[in-house]
């Protein structure tokens, strides 16, 4: 994960960090709390305006699109080649131009994690740490900062104010996968549900996360386990998986 400052020099404030992730090739933004929109990124302040501090993949790449050589620029081979790019690249080419465009005075300054303000610090350690599909629109949900949450992507799409920042259809509820970094459940490259969200409206489990690890790792075995503490043959565990006498928590291949 790698963290920029989005500065401008006409005024003393950081607004916002932009986050990206290698592993998701995605970008994340999390603005300053209490950020003057005015003093936001146009693009951004849209969201200032809202209240919303964390800022979703989607409208983050499109942040970035702004301020890079679009893809459709005439002389974009011969631009690559002179930046010694083999291929077009959102991340080098907003590092090329340290994420500088005409429209605005704002760039972007590579800092450390530890260098993000402690309120913004404190705020991602509710991302998610994982999520299982428990069926029905429903997760099991454990954040970093070790406790775990039971939440319903239903009743985000019953929620209206909640569905008109991202649509998703209720037959796919259960079909949400974790966004890179812990940002929240996605639906494809534009459907998300931020981490914020999830957090605020799950609801709180009596148990930590070393605790819930503890459980999985004390209270499951597989199935070569199984037949050495019963004392017989896994080829019989088998067969009493096919009789229905043993009921796997989890199948895989012929495990």
């Amino acid at each position: 994960m790698k963290v920029y400052a989005i500065k401008n020099d006409n005024f003393s404030e950081v607004p916002a960090y932009l986050i990206y992730s290698k592993a998701g090739d995605q970008f994340y933004i999390e603005l300053s709390e209490n950020t003057d929109p005015w003093k936001t990124p146009l693009m951004l302040s849209t969201f200032a305006e809202r209240g919303i501090t964390t800022i979703d993949p989607y409208h983050s790449k499109m942040w970035v699109r702004q301020r890079i050589i679009p893809t459709d620029r005439q002389n974009l081979g011969q631009i690559l080649r002179d930046n010694g790019m083999r291929a077009y690249n959102e991340y080098e080419l907003l590092l090329l131009g340290h994420g500088r465009c005409a429209q605005d005075d704002y760039y972007i300054e590579q800092i450390g994690s530890e260098d993000i303000p402690e309120n913004i610090r404190s705020r991602m350690t509710r991302r998610l740490r994982g999520a299982i599909q428990l069926g029905n629109g429903e997760y099991l949900v454990y954040f970093y900062d070790d406790s775990i949450k039971k939440y319903s992507a239903k009743a985000y799409t019953e929620d209206k104010k909640a569905a008109n920042l991202f649509k998703i259809h209720p037959a796919e509820t259960d079909n949400g996968r974790p966004l890179p970094e812990g940002y929240g459940l996605s639906w494809g490259e534009d459907i998300c549900i931020l981490y914020p969200y999830i957090y605020e409206n799950g609801i709180d489990i009596p148990l930590t996360y070393p605790e819930f690890l503890s459980i999985i790792q004390n209270g499951l075995v597989n199935a070569s386990q199984a037949s050495e503490m019963l004392g017989c043959t896994r080829q019989y565990i088998n067969e009493l998986v096919k009789k229905g006498k043993l009921v796997p928590i989890r199948s895989s291949g012929k495990n």
